[in-house]
């Protein structure tokens, strides 16, 4: 059972969220990293609730795996059934159309770090497993948000137009899953 505060909290981000359009550039920026937030605190929730139910073991020594959580442990919160209906009801054109810009080599999403190199492979096999099936994919598709992420707020991305043809569809994804993530852990 969520507790109040929590609920408020994603509840009042959430509304934040709607209210952004990804239509403009500071807008479409803002919805992410919005939805992010919820995100975020979603997947820690997730993450502590698998644990309590005894299907992760967290060390008390060490920090939230935070990517594990937003991916992993997201997946097993969701399920891969659940994944996959919301793959088809709402994930999938926005999924291939990334797929499409990475195929097409228009947006490197594996960056090796600091220097925020492009890896083709690395981002050859994400395309790969974008275009699988099941539990793969499902993976893939948390992963590639949170590694979006993870280049916006660490990487080298400039706020730039061109990044909305990633940004979009992206957003597009995260919002979703955010409320299915709330929603599975509302029936916890």
């Amino acid at each position: 059972m969520l507790n109040q505060e929590f609920q408020r909290f994603v509840d009042e981000w959430l509304e934040r969220a709607k209210s952004y359009s990804d239509d403009e550039q500071n807008q479409c920026f803002d919805k992410f990293f919005t939805l992010f937030v919820v995100f975020n605190r979603l997947y820690s929730e997730a993450t502590f609730t698998l644990h309590r139910r005894g299907e992760v073991e967290l060390s008390p020594n060490r920090p939230l795996p935070d990517k594990k959580g937003a991916t992993e442990y997201t997946l097993d919160l969701i399920g891969v059934e659940d994944f996959d209906r919301l793959y088809a009801a709402v994930l999938e054109p926005q999924v291939e159309a990334v797929a499409n810009l990475i195929e097409e080599e228009r947006f490197y999403i594996r960056l090796s770090m600091p220097a925020g190199d492009r890896q083709p492979e690395k981002d050859r096999a994400l395309l790969r497993e974008l275009r699988s099936t099941g539990k793969s994919r499902a993976l893939a598709i948390l992963e590639l948000v949170y590694q979006v992420r993870c280049n916006l707020f660490h990487g080298h991305k400039a706020f730039n137009a061109v990044q909305l043809e990633l940004l979009r569809p992206v957003t597009r994804i995260l919002e979703p899953v955010v409320e299915e993530i709330y929603e599975k852990l509302q029936e916890a």
